[in-house]
């Protein structure tokens, strides 16, 4: 089972109509949550997972709102 979610997970995502509003807002959070990271708070160049899913998709969205 717990390899099907993995699957799953994997999978592109299918799309979802946002405002350059609500993109701004995502970049912002995004922002906020790479500046407050508690593992980097405690040291600043441990590896963390979520700041480098967060640091992609941040860019990603900077993009899209440059186009």
């Amino acid at each position: 089972m717990a390899a099907r979610k993995t699957t799953a997970a994997k999978k592109k995502a299918t799309g979802t109509d946002l405002s350059v509003k609500e993109v701004r807002i995502l970049v912002q959070s995004l922002s906020n949550c790479l500046s407050t990271c508690q593992e980097h708070a405690r040291k600043a160049d441990a590896p963390c997972e979520d700041c480098d899913a967060a640091r992609r998709l941040k860019k990603k969205l900077e993009k899209r709102l440059a186009a």
